[in-house]
Order: structure tokens, then C-alpha cells, then sequence
């Protein structure tokens, strides 16, 4: 992947993954041209409440759809006048990892705007093309096949499977090569050059040797069954699978082109030494989660990894490790840059080659930064929007953050606690007596709600909060439909990196 001295950049696309239950009241009405509420001078489309009403909802069973929606957008009235007291607060005693926080939602959108343009509206998928991959996908294989690094190998197995069983054949190499047979697979499970013949084969037929990634592939289908049920309803649901399969393979392509030409000339550079130091500290704080065997590993590096990591590398913090075009990027900037990524969204860094590929993957976003800077593409108004969106779940989660910390609860309180009705409530809830951990979240859960109360009385009469009532409930499909279910919980995971 990399050579000591030259960083190849690697290719990556941008894909865009308790209820709680707020008073239902109407504030201010007044018909917006600029969206469906105001807060101050900002607006909320009905767009956001939408993806806010189906990935944080703050509704649940019994309420009308019409008061569902209506919780949603005080929620989101309330994140907005947190966000605002954040602002206030910022002026006085900046943070600069907030403000690096901040930064990396601005870049992240810029730079999804940016593959918008030079990849997804590039990508087009005929009718044909969706039939095709529609007859795969009804179609289950089973695959038998040898790998090996060596042509004249491969070209040895092929002769011998023309003739003998494949349980007969054993591998010449057992270190370097191997012999598989694969569970059922269909369209999407296998790498577009086997799917480009396999399931045109017969049951015992063996394709001509293959190369992928500098490896050998002699393959043999070893079973295959057909779905013969077919319908242009069924073809309609699978549609958008499809789709994404075929998108994001040819939406690769175009990426690992264009990402190729805006780099090619960058001259990244890693520093060879520098980096042998960083991954020493690295592998020693991945080394950690080995010690916790019973424990799942995170993915990606977490918030307390990098302050370990952080505070270890002082002797390194300020050396380069890798120059560019640009400029240089040291060993704390790259630490930093990390931060300010959400947990989900920092590249994995348990390999020296990871490592290596995410200190490019920093290098390539500020170069694509700059290009979707240059184009105007962060001051489009679908970029603004959902920057100021993000941002403001930002500062309102921060806002939290900031009260947890001076919230206490004595021994005094807790014992009043439990000579209240809410206590036996509380014994109901958890089937037996509550720990006293149990009670002290419980309590500074009550005292931040309080807090949280107070604070959002006090900047609604700071600010102008407007609802354009009509146009909202306009908008509301069977507004007197009760729900009779509870909100599902979704994880929707970002791509980015």
C-alpha cells in the first residue's frame, strides 16, 4: 500500500446510519417563506424534521401523528435555543476542540458536496443493467475454488480439475495458497470479476484462471439454484438494492480516478522515522484492548485511546510526519485531526498500514476541502443547512456535557428519594431494589431536566420563535391518525473516510 518515504493516498468514497415525550403547545404562529419555523434568524425545514422524527424521535405510542410531529419540532426548536446560549458561551471562554469539532462538520459537508459533483452525478445505471443484475440476484451459487500468487500454479489446477474431484487435489503450497468452498452467495456478495461469470456456468464447470488484487483464482461452481419467482413488484423492491450494489462499485471507479488526478501531483511524503515512533505509541494503546478479553473491541480508535495517545507523545508532538505541496503535517495536528472526529468516523489505525493510510486520508480532505472551497460548494444553501444542523446538535450535546459536570447528588437526597411514590415507581422499573448508581443517575437525570427547563424558558422570551402552522400540518400526512407503536431504535452509520 506504502513505500517508506511516499504516502499512496488511499481511495475512499463519501456514502451517506427512552422515548421522551415533550408538551405539545403551538408558539407564535406566523406563515414563513423561509421554512416551517424560525428560532432568531435561523429557520427548520420540514426536511429536518422529517430525518429528526425518524432517527431521534421524542414521540411514542398514544399521541396523534399531528402531536408527534409537533414534539419533533419543539425538540428541535429547544436544540436550536441551546445551541445559541453554546454561542454565547464560546464568545466568553472559546473551546478549541469544539471549534475543531465544528470545523470537521463544515469540511465533511464541503467535501460531500464536492463527490456529489465529481462522482454520484456521474454515475448512470440503464434499465438493462438493472434488469441484469435483477436475473443474478435471483440466483444462489455455490463456489469451489483454488488461490494461489503463482500463474503456472493456477494454470495446473485448472487442468486438474478438468479431470479429477476437487476433494481429490491437494495444495502444492499450503502456506501461500487455498482451497475453498464458499457458502450460498448472490449478486453483491462477490467481486464483480467472478460475478461476470459465474452465474453463467453449470453445476462442475471450471472457469479459465483469474487474476484479482495479485492473486490466482481458479473457480468451479459447485451448486446453483434459481428463485423462478419473478414480478415487476418484486423487481420494484429490490430496485434500490440494486442500485446501491451497482452504484457504489461504479461510483468507486470514478472516485479512485478523480482522487488520483487531484493528488498525483501533491508530493505526500511521510516521514519514515517519525512514523516508526507514532506506531510504537499506537500499538501500545491498541495492545490495551487485548487485555479485556471478554470485552468487544472498538472498531476505531476511541475518545479515551487518543488521550492516552495524546499525552504520551509529548517528546514527538511538534516533529513532521508527513510534508505535501501545501505544507507539513506533525505529529500533534494529526492527533488533533483525530479528535475532532466523531468515534464512528476515524479511520482504524490497529495496523501500521492503517495508520499510514489514515495520516493520507487527513492530507487528501484538506486538499478536497480546498477544492470544494474553491468552487463556492460550502456556501451552497443544502450545505449551510446541514452544517447549521449538525452543529447544532453539537453545541446542544455539549451544553449537556458542561451542566453533567457540576451536577452532584448527596446521601441526603437520595434517602429522601426513597421515601417517595417515584421510588416504588422506580423499584417496578427495574424488578428489584435499585442500586444507589441507579439512583444517582436517576436523580441528576431529574436535576438536568430542571436546569434544562429553566435555561429554555428563559430564551424563549430572548428569542423570536415563529411556526408557520399551516404550511407544517400541510405537510403532516392522517394528522389525527393516533400511533400505536413506539419508535423503533436505528443506528445510521456515516461513511467518511
Amino acid at each position: 500500500m506504502f513505500n517508506a518515504t511516499q504516502i499512496k493516498i488511499l481511495i475512499a468514497t463519501f456514502f451517506f446510519a427512552t422515548v421522551v415525550l415533550f408538551a405539545y403547545f403551538r408558539l407564535k404562529e406566523s406563515p414563513s417563506p423561509h421554512g416551517i419555523a424560525i428560532v432568531g434568524e435561523q429557520r427548520i425545514d420540514f426536511s429536518i424534521v422529517e430525518r429528526s422524527f425518524q432517527l431521534e424521535p421524542k414521540w411514542g405510542k398514544g399521541l396523534t401523528r399531528k402531536q408527534a410531529y409537533y414534539n419533533q419540532l419543539n425538540f428541535l426548536i429547544d436544540q436550536k435555543l441551546l445551541a445559541h446560549e453554546v454561542r454565547k458561551m464560546l464568545e466568553k471562554k472559546p473551546d478549541e476542540t469544539l471549534r475543531g469539532m465544528q470545523d470537521f462538520i463544515r469540511r465533511k459537508e464541503s467535501i460531500k458536496a464536492l463527490y456529489r459533483d465529481e462522482v454520484a452525478a456521474k454515475v448512470f445505471i440503464s434499465g438493462q443493467e438493472y434488469e441484469d443484475a435483477y436475473g443474478k440476484l435471483k440466483r444462489k451459487v455455490r463456489l469451489r475454488y483454488f488461490s494461489t500468487p503463482d500463474s503456472l500454479a493456477a494454470i495446473r489446477y485448472y487442468a486438474m480439475l478438468q479431470m479429477e474431484n476437487f476433494e481429490n487435489i491437494s495444495l502444492a503450497n499450503p502456506v501461500t495458497e487455498r482451497k475453498v468452498v464458499s457458502g450460498w452467495m448472490t449478486f453483491g456478495d462477490l467481486v464483480p470479476l467472478f460475478e461476470s461469470f459465474v452465474f453463467d456456468l453449470q453445476p462442475g464447470q471450471v472457469w479459465k484462471p483469474q487474476k484479482s488484487d495479485g492473486v490466482w483464482y481458479v473457480v468451479q461452481l459447485a451448486d446453483s439454484r434459481v428463485e423462478k419467482f419473478t414480478s415487476a413488484y418484486d423487481f420494484a423492491l429490490k430496485k434500490n438494492h440494486l442500485r446501491k450494489i451497482i452504484f457504489e462499485r461504479r461510483a468507486s471507479k470514478i472516485a479512485n480516478t478523480f482522487i488520483k488526478e487531484l493528488m498525483e501531483d501533491k508530493d505526500v511524503r511521510l516521514k519514515t522515522g517519525v512514523f516508526n515512533r507514532l506506531y510504537e505509541y499506537f500499538e501500545r494503546v491498541v495492545q490495551k484492548r487485548k487485555e479485556q478479553p471478554n470485552a468487544v473491541p472498538p472498531v476505531n480508535l476511541t475518545d479515551d485511546e487518543l488521550n492516552r495517545l495524546s499525552s504520551r507523545v509529548e517528546d514527538i508532538k511538534n516533529l513532521t510526519l508527513a510534508t505535501h505541496k501545501n505544507g507539513r503535517l506533525t505529529v500533534g495536528e494529526f492527533l488533533k485531526r483525530l479528535s475532532y472526529m466523531p468515534d464512528a468516523l476515524r479511520p482504524k489505525v490497529a495496523l501500521s498500514t492503517q495508520l499510514k493510510n489514515a495520516i493520507g486520508v487527513i492530507i487528501r480532505n484538506d486538499y478536497l476541502y480546498e477544492l470544494a472551497k474553491k468552487r463556492g460548494l460550502d456556501k451552497l444553501p443544502a450545505v449551510q443547512k446541514e452544517i447549521q444542523y449538525q452543529s447544532d446538535r453539537l453545541l446542544a450535546a455539549y451544553w449537556r456535557d458542561n451542566q453533567a459536570k457540576h451536577i452532584t447528588v448527596s446521601d441526603r437526597e437520595l434517602d429522601s428519594l426513597r421515601n417517595t411514590s417515584v421510588y416504588k415507581k422506580l423499584k417496578k422499573q427495574f424488578t428489584k431494589e435499585p442500586q444507589k448508581a441507579q439512583l444517582e443517575a436517576f436523580l441528576r437525570e431529574q436535576k438536568m431536566l430542571g436546569k434544562k427547563i429553566a435555561l429554555l424558558n428563559s430564551l424563549r422570551k430572548q428569542y423570536t420563535i415563529r411556526i408557520d402552522s399551516l404550511e407544517f400540518e400541510k405537510k403532516i400526512s392522517d394528522l389525527d391518525k393516533t400511533i400505536t407503536y413506539d419508535p423503533a431504535p436505528m443506528i445510521v452509520r456515516e461513511q467518511f473516510n
